[in-house]
């Protein structure tokens, strides 16, 4: 029984820490590349800040604008790529700075114009996250090896 229960948690962990790694290599990717997609304008149309309550208490800022690409109006939430979970005080920086009304300049994909992002590039926090994640499945795939050995 505790075999069995060793070896499902053994792949679930590689499983959760490659789904993981591959998440953060995708917004890294799209990242960098949006440096390169066309500008646009976009009008805030709500900033507030979301309390997620859990193991520890995280501040995301929500900041919602609309912009226009070819003649379609878009819906966008992303101010960056990657994690905006932060502090109380910066979430909050960070909603009174997209205050509702503002225009700012937007990044828009122009293959999937409803992809579009406030601040282009890789910030710091896409790069601990990558590193976090290849630590994290080197790690779990080195507790499935030592899992399957002691089955032997």
């Amino acid at each position: 029984m505790m075999a069995t229960l060793n070896l499902i948690i053994g792949f679930a962990l590689p499983g959760f820490a490659l789904f993981g790694l591959a998440y953060q290599v995708r917004e890294l990717l799209r990242a960098r590349a949006s440096i390169g997609w066309p500008a646009g304008e976009a009008l805030i149309t709500d900033a507030r800040v979301r309390v997620h309550r859990g193991r520890r208490t995280s501040y995301i800022p929500e900041i919602t604008y609309r912009y226009n690409h070819r003649g379609t109006e878009y819906t966008g939430y992303r101010l960056t790529f990657g994690d905006l979970s932060t502090s109380c005080t910066e979430a909050e920086s960070l909603v009174e700075r997209f205050a509702v009304g503002t225009r700012w300049e937007v990044r828009i994909c122009e293959a999937r114009p409803q992809l579009a992002v406030l601040h282009p590039g890789v910030t710091s926090r896409l790069w601990s996250g990558l590193i976090f994640f290849v630590a994290f499945s080197i790690a779990s795939v080195v507790i499935l090896i030592r899992v399957v050995a002691t089955l032997r």
